[in-house]
């Protein structure tokens, strides 16, 4: 072109077009791809084109605007996925703590910072340990996340455990902890996901006691029970003694059912088999 200082190939602009197409979104890559047709388009009816023939400048156009388009494309849908994954993030219920293998802060969802009651610009760069695990458990999650940074590392990383931590005021807390280990661009990283199991683990406990008192229920029920029954028998035994020593029978009726219930005195007295009564 004769403004330019130097000869100028007209796939030179593909870089450009690249550039915008993974730079903006759609709407401005596609106004960089109109933009530099119609420049091309200019050049060929003004006679200054790089061009040698209308089909060369055609093929440069469509392919240029493909070439726009889908990547174009490509990046809004990363980038829509991105903003998912951040939202998904943002509104999750269960705090979500992402350190490196150092075991420091990276990233915190907003539960994580409501649940330990901590700020984002203070906890960042922090070790998990030293501020979310009460100080008889630090060297043990520390050994595990060395454990873990270690290339081939065997067991798994993503059960769920309880665990005891503790918040930014420095009570402590029943936890459930998932761990899993993401390997982002040649990094590791681990995000620990934590539900407080708090009112869970109150409602176990309740419901446990509860089960223990009924059971002491039963056990005194039972005793008294047992005693109340010797002492019938006891009775009865003396009733059968003092009817043997008096000579005396007796008997029950059930006036509903028409049954009778007749004494070892009464019988012997009779002299009847007590069957064919």
């Amino acid at each position: 072109w004769p403004f330019m200082p130097f000869e100028l190939h007209p796939y030179h602009l593909f870089p450009l077009l690249v550039w915008a197409s993974l730079r903006w979104d759609m709407r401005i890559a596609t106004a960089v791809n109109v933009v530099v047709s119609v420049m091309a388009a200019a050049a060929w009816e003004a006679g200054v084109s790089p061009f040698t023939s209308l089909p060369a400048l055609h093929s440069f156009t469509v392919i240029g605007a493909v070439t726009t388009l889908v990547l174009a494309a490509l990046r809004s849908e990363r980038f829509l996925a991105a903003l998912r994954e951040a939202a998904v993030h943002e509104a999750a219920l269960d705090a979500i703590v992402t350190v490196g293998t150092d075991g420091r802060i990276v990233e915190l969802n907003p539960a994580a910072l409501s649940l330990f009651g901590v700020r984002a610009p203070s906890a960042i760069g922090q070790e998990a340990a030293c501020l979310f695990v009460p100080p008889h458990l630090r060297d043990q999650v520390r050994k595990a996340v060395a454990y873990y940074s270690c290339e081939g590392a065997e067991g798994s990383v993503t059960r769920r455990i309880r665990y005891q931590l503790v918040r930014a005021n420095g009570e402590e807390f029943p936890a459930e902890v998932s761990l899993t280990r993401v390997r982002l661009q040649g990094e590791l990283w681990f995000s620990a996901f934590v539900r407080d199991i708090t009112a869970e683990r109150n409602a176990e406990l309740a419901r446990r006691e509860s089960h223990e008192l009924l059971e002491h229920k039963v056990h005194e029920r039972t005793l008294e029970l047992m005693s109340a029954n010797e002492e019938l028998k006891r009775r009865d035994d003396l009733l059968r003694q003092a009817q043997s020593l008096a000579k005396l029978g007796s008997y029950d009726f059930d006036v509903v059912t028409a049954r009778f219930q007749w004494s070892e005195e009464l019988t012997r007295i009779l002299g009847r088999d007590p069957a064919t009564l």
